[in-house]
């Protein structure tokens, strides 16, 4: 990220850290100041870059948490859950454009969450559900040209492809091409604007299907076709 290659070790002292090197030098990186008395990170995974910054999971003095790597170039809480009602898991950290994405898992159910860099990490949840998400989780999340793609069920119409622009809302993805919702979409992936994943039109069984966005600013003119 920005020329500096970021990487989690154990020095054998400090316990499990994040690393940086610029080619030249190798450097722990901190937790940052102005922190709690007491607070530290440690186990932390899920490295993820979001435009020039970078993103993990780490355990903290209130538990699991989101951290990032500040201006300071020192680690800081962006997003804890044990400063929300449910405590539970966190999970599938995306990056699409300046947004990171991920999933918060409870019981009973599942949220997809979203911060915003825009100067001061904004926290929000991306709905339809009411209140959740069913089980299993929100998965695949996946950026493809500028949107976020995922397999979710509302609790509904089963397990399916929604999608996300940026806002704070999600609907199902269809395309004008092929209006029949997909069902049980996994393995996706974004590749030059383009969506792969496989998924069963409710008529072949699971196959492999490319999405192509005509205009990256509108999903519903996305053309969908199984690869054959």
């Amino acid at each position: 990220m920005n020329g500096t290659l970021h990487f989690v070790a154990d020095d054998g002292v400090n316990g499990s850290k994040v690393w940086r090197s610029d080619g030249a030098t190798i450097e722990m990186v901190p937790a940052g100041p102005g922190l709690p008395t007491g607070e530290y990170y440690f186990q932390p995974r899920a490295l993820t870059s979001v435009n020039s910054s970078l993103f993990f999971l780490a355990e903290g003095a209130r538990g699991l948490g989101v951290w990032t790597i500040d201006s300071t170039r020192q680690a800081r809480e962006t997003f804890c859950n044990g400063n929300t009602s449910c405590h539970g898991s966190l999970s599938q950290l995306t990056g699409v454009n300046e947004t990171l994405y991920f999933v918060l898992s409870y019981d009973p159910g599942h949220i997809l969450c979203k911060l915003d860099n825009d100067g001061a990490m904004c926290f929000k949840v991306i709905t339809p559900p009411p209140q959740s998400w069913s089980t299993p989780a929100p998965s695949e999340l996946t950026n493809a040209a500028g949107t976020l793609f995922f397999a979710a069920d509302d609790g509904v119409s089963g397990r399916e492809l929604w999608c996300s622009d940026g806002t704070n809302t999600a609907r199902r993805w269809s395309s004008t091409s092929h209006p029949k919702c997909l069902l049980r979409p996994d393995r996706t992936h974004g590749a030059n604007g383009t969506l792969f994943f496989a998924a069963d039109d409710g008529l072949h069984g699971n196959e492999l299907f490319v999405a192509r966005n005509r205009s990256l600013s509108s999903i519903g003119a996305t053309a969908v076709a199984p690869i054959k």
